[in-house]
């Protein structure tokens, strides 16, 4: 007997007898520790930068989780600057403690993000985009269109490219728009 828990109010939908998935109507992002997520600066207080990543509260992202990151050394992102961190913790009032080092302490493809276009896209299309046929949709999307995209758990979608026009094509492709 397999035993499946649910955090949140969903429905169990069997694909066939051994696969199924879990649907929900959750419209905010509820952060889980490890997730990957994109967020957009709002301020700075104190010794952290405060994220919203698309849930009730905002995120904290303290100057000291960065590969590298001294007190004489630290980042300096300017407010509206978009950046991809991983939830490393969730404080006692429900706010999401963020880092920009993996779990091995290294900066791999997380921190700022320059030069591209955030979009929002619903969760089913997200947990389409995240599943194995995802990943894969998106790398012969890239064959296509030449375009680099970043994936998020809460439901950003940061897409930058040489062109426009490829950044419009990819979001039509992607999110179906």
């Amino acid at each position: 007997m397999k035993i499946i828990l649910s955090t949140i109010a969903c429905k169990l939908m069997f694909e066939c007898e051994i696969a199924g998935k879990l649907e929900t109507n959750v419209q905010k992002y509820l952060p889980a520790i490890n997730d990957t997520v994109v967020g957009i600066v709002k301020a700075f207080r104190s010794n952290a930068y405060v994220v919203d990543i698309g849930t009730t509260s905002t995120a904290a992202l303290s100057l000291f989780t960065f590969e590298g990151a001294r007190e004489q050394l630290s980042p300096n992102f300017l407010v509206g600057s978009v950046i991809c961190a991983r939830v490393v913790n969730l404080s006692l009032a429900g706010e999401p403690i963020l880092s920009c080092k993996n779990i091995n302490g290294l900066a791999h493809d997380l921190g700022i993000i320059r030069h591209g276009y955030l979009f929002w896209c619903r969760f089913h299309v997200l947990q389409e985009l995240m599943s194995g046929g995802g990943v894969s949709a998106m790398s012969r999307l890239g064959d296509a269109i030449p375009f680099e995209g970043v994936l998020g758990n809460n439901g950003y979608l940061w897409i930058s490219a040489s062109k426009k026009k490829n950044i419009i094509l990819a979001v039509r492709a992607l999110l179906g728009k």
